[in-house]
């Protein structure tokens, strides 16, 4: 009696596991595609992964949920034919009883011995193989697949980056003549490149350009920076490239991070913290600044 409430106690104990594994699994699935629809599609700046990345996180989900149910319909499937299997066995022993109990031949009689002695055997052998695998059920094992599932209902990781600060630049008391031409649509690495280049800084210096970015604030009201980041896979390795730009008014009232265009004149300055050369962009009025829609791919 008490090996029967043992094996009874263990298949238990196993099919608490692989509901409990199953439903853990499921959830980890369904934040997986949630997070492909309500983050990475959504307009908060940045995403903790690179846009090339977030097809593999939509179809890891459909993934884990399609492997979560062929293993509930599995499991489904086991729990019937254990529960006819013990049924079929409940018959036969009251079938042998029967025959006990009616005086049958004794052939039949040490047959029906025979057949229990049999089955004592196998049971006991049985035994033997489940109880040295028996494992206890333990919740500290699904922590792991849990973390994730936590931190998305807690909104984890969100859009961040506001550490970012515009860059100082060293103040400039030099004129510097309006060249003729047309407004130039300008680019992060388009006047990085420009900036390293001396006869790119002599020929461009002084021209009209726009240039889209987030908003930074700097150290001043009337200072600020236009970033926009450089992303390989994910967000801790993003580098943000800044373009420090000049106002003769005040800009604190912007929002930070908000995207905006800004036209003024190119200038170079030096760096205050190093010997080198960056991008400034010199307007005529606040009104230079105009709030505009976020890009579609935010990186660069």
């Amino acid at each position: 009696m008490s090996h029967t409430h043992e094996h009874s106690h263990d298949q238990s104990t196993y099919y608490m596991e692989q509901l409990c594994t199953i439903g853990v699994c499921g959830l980890l699935g369904i934040v997986a595609v949630l997070a492909f629809y309500q983050k990475f599609l959504s307009a908060t700046d940045p995403p903790v992964l690179a846009p090339y990345l977030h097809r593999y996180v939509l179809w890891s989900g459909f993934a884990i949920l399609g492997l979560v149910l062929y293993r509930g319909v599995s499991l489904w499937f086991s729990v019937s034919r254990r529960s006819t299997g013990q049924a079929d066995e409940h018959h036969h022993d009251e079938d042998c009883g029967h025959h006990h109990d009616h005086d049958l031949a004794e052939h039949e009689h040490d047959e029906c011995q025979h057949h229990e002695l049999e089955e004592g055997h196998n049971h006991g052998h049985d035994h033997g193989h489940d109880h040295g695998h028996e494992h206890g059920w333990n919740p500290l094992r699904y922590i792991v697949l849990c973390l994730p599932i936590m931190l998305f209902f807690l909104g984890l990781p969100n859009g961040g980056f506001k550490s970012v600060k515009a860059m100082e630049v060293e103040d400039s008391s030099r004129a510097i003549a309006d060249k003729s031409g047309d407004v130039i649509y300008l680019s992060f690495k388009e006047l990085e490149g420009w900036a390293n280049n001396e006869d790119q800084r002599q020929a461009f210096e002084g021209r009209t350009g726009r240039l889209k970015g987030q908003f930074v604030l700097g150290k001043s009201a009337n200072t600020f920076g236009l970033v926009r980041f450089k992303m390989t896979c994910c967000a801790a390795d993003a580098i943000p490239l800044n373009v420090a730009i000049i106002s003769p008014e005040s800009v604190a009232d912007f929002k930070a991070m908000s995207w905006v265009q800004v036209t003024g004149q190119i200038q170079f300055r030096k760096r205050k913290d190093r010997e080198e050369y960056v991008p400034v962009l010199k307007l005529r009025s606040r009104n230079d600044i105009v709030p505009t829609d976020r890009e579609e791919d935010p990186y660069l």
